[in-house]
């Protein structure tokens, strides 16, 4: 008789503990408002949460997968950091943007780099857009460039930036500048 106490107890125990875990692990989850690829820096306006707790755990963290629309989030489909796939005919190129061009930037993205309307670079390959949580207005920007270019991209004479198409060709420098002028 003892024995099926123990084994009752044991159960109860048990199914307590689950039920305590799938609650906790249902409050955490969340849903993209976009189709994201991967590495993308969530913010709270990518993602609808239960709670705006759960929202506060993806902040700032990089997606471990692509993403489409409603698709539901928890902590293992994040990291810390952005995972590199990188090309072994291709060098990682790190520049300074301003957090104004934060949000126009993104994992998978190509653009050109170069200076005044010359494109150096073409369709390198953003790998991801990098902040640091305590300074979100320090970020920088993880490029995949051929190695081929490198050289062209580094011996450039004057300041190199990313070629804004939309502009005319007139690049728009890393730092947020056109042509030496802050917007």
């Amino acid at each position: 008789m003892k024995v099926f106490g123990w084994i009752a107890i044991l159960a109860w125990a048990a199914f307590l503990y689950g039920g305590v875990k799938l609650t906790s692990r249902s409050a955490l989850l969340c849903a993209t408002a976009l189709d994201f690829p991967e590495n993308h820096m969530l913010d709270a306006r990518d993602l609808t949460c239960a709670s705006s707790a759960a929202t506060k755990i993806y902040e700032g963290r990089y997606l471990k997968h692509p993403s489409t629309k409603n698709d539901a989030i928890s902590p293992d489909d994040v990291s810390d950091s952005p995972i590199l796939r990188i090309d072994p005919n291709t060098t990682v190129f790190i520049l300074p943007i301003l957090s104004n061009r934060v949000n126009k930037l993104d994992a998978d993205q190509k653009i050109d780099l170069g200076t005044n309307s010359t494109a150096i670079v073409k369709q390198g390959r953003v790998i991801a857009v990098l902040c640091a949580a305590t300074e979100p207005e320090q970020c920088r920007l993880a490029l995949e460039i051929p190695q081929s270019e490198l050289k062209a991209l580094v011996d450039a004479p004057g300041q190199v930036g990313i070629v804004d198409g939309s502009k005319n060709g007139t690049p728009l420098n890393v730092d947020g500048a056109v042509n030496g002028q802050h917007k």
